[in-house]
């Protein structure tokens, strides 16, 4: 159980986070949470750097849904 659990983590950090709904507000894609600069460089990204994008984009979810 716990290494399916661990691969279903591992796959959300590998694949793009795109959901095919790009909408720019304040900066911010509506669809995914991550900013322009944050999609251009996920595919080149390391498992450091996308853990961070993911970590900030989760933050911002979270603000947009308490708003």
């Amino acid at each position: 159980m716990a290494a399916d659990w661990h691969r279903s983590e591992e796959d959300k950090i590998h694949k793009s986070r795109c959901v095919h709904n790009f909408s720019l507000v304040n900066g911010i894609c509506s669809g995914c949470f991550r900013t322009p600069d944050e999609c251009d460089r996920w595919h080149n990204a390391d498992i450091e750097e996308r853990i961070a994008i993911l970590q900030r984009t989760a933050q911002r979810r979270r603000e947009s849904q308490s708003s």
